[in-house]
């Protein structure tokens, strides 16, 4: 999973970065003897002084292995001052200062350089970076949408993407706190795969992993590896379980048989027994569902989904 790369990511740069400063220490020991010398006797003296203060708890040993520390220290940035050499040399150079290449700040919270290569992973594997810096929350322009009552409608387009929008960005914030997964269903350039990908920004800059792929690419990887077909570009089978978020798009574009609903079925109940939430986009309306497919996928999809219809004219016509 994208998590686990990021730590190991970050534990390799810490790892060459210390292995860097030891390289240039044993330097910096071969052509100055004295500062090794010195930086020996300052762990000599802070040892001793631990197990003397642990087993004695004389009050002056403290202060006299201060003294002497402060002492040598002394002399090594003299000598680092006369071979003009910076103080700092002798610290280990890490990417980031405020974690040391950890990864975590010292309450245990992720420190803001993992954050940033999370973030920056999720956007690598969804393959859709260009297209979450277009498609966003903060390109969302609800002036698109109609402000006029449409037939059989009790709310014009635009107020009804005003909720929708609102639930949306809710979600997308506490994606594992919401209650539901959520089901957008209309007719296509009603802006469905748009808010789906606004959701998937806003989730990634939140720190959750996210999967976002076709219908047909999931059942086509799940074929594949099922019945040991060849395939280009296979999606990561194990994230349609484990990511915080799976966003499906074109749902009922596919054919429908016994191994897609089985297929469908077992990505769905895992990750609803899971807790992992889904965001789900169709053609299809509510009742459409329980003809294509099998009552246990229709049953989750109505229990399980907070079901979102979009209306109004097709957007594409007015772009």
């Amino acid at each position: 999973m994208i998590y686990n790369e990021a730590i190991g990511e970050i534990n390799q740069l810490r790892n060459d970065r210390i292995r860097d400063f030891q390289e240039k220490q044993n330097k910096l020991y071969a052509d100055i003897p004295r500062i090794k010398e010195i930086d020996w006797e300052i762990s000599d003296i802070s040892t001793r002084t631990a197990v003397e203060l642990l087993f004695s708890g004389e009050e002056g040993a403290g202060e006299r292995a201060r003294e002497a520390i402060k002492s040598l220290r002394a002399e090594r940035d003299a000598i680092m001052k006369e071979r003009g050499i910076p103080l700092d040399f002798l610290q280990v150079d890490y990417g980031c200062k405020k974690c040391e290449d950890k990864g975590f700040l010292q309450d245990g919270s992720r420190c803001d350089c993992l954050k940033d290569l999370i973030r920056k992973k999720q956007y690598e594997r969804s393959g859709l970076k260009d297209i979450l810096e277009r498609d966003n929350f903060d390109t969302f322009n609800l002036k698109l949408f109609s402000d006029k009552l449409s037939e059989g409608e009790v709310r014009s387009p635009r107020e009804n993407m005003e909720e929708i929008k609102e639930i949306a960005q809710k979600f997308s914030k506490n994606v594992n706190g919401f209650k539901k997964n959520l089901f957008f269903y209309g007719e296509t350039g009603l802006g469905k795969t748009f808010l789906s990908s606004c959701i998937v920004k806003e989730a990634i800059d939140n720190g959750y992993s996210v999967v976002y792929e076709t219908i047909f690419r999931i059942l086509e990887t799940s074929e594949a590896l099922k019945f040991n077909k060849p395939i280009r570009n296979p999606i990561d089978y194990q994230a349609l379980f484990e990511a915080d978020l799976l966003v499906i798009d074109d749902l009922g574009t596919e054919t429908a048989n016994s191994f897609t609903n089985s297929e469908l079925f077992n990505i769905i109940n895992s990750r609803i027994m899971s807790g992992k939430k889904m965001v789900i986009s169709s053609n299809l309306e509510p009742s459409m569902i329980s003809s294509k497919y099998s009552e246990r996928i229709s049953s989750r999809l109505i229990s399980d989904f907070l079901l979102l219809k979009f209306y109004g004219k097709d957007l594409r016509r007015t772009l």
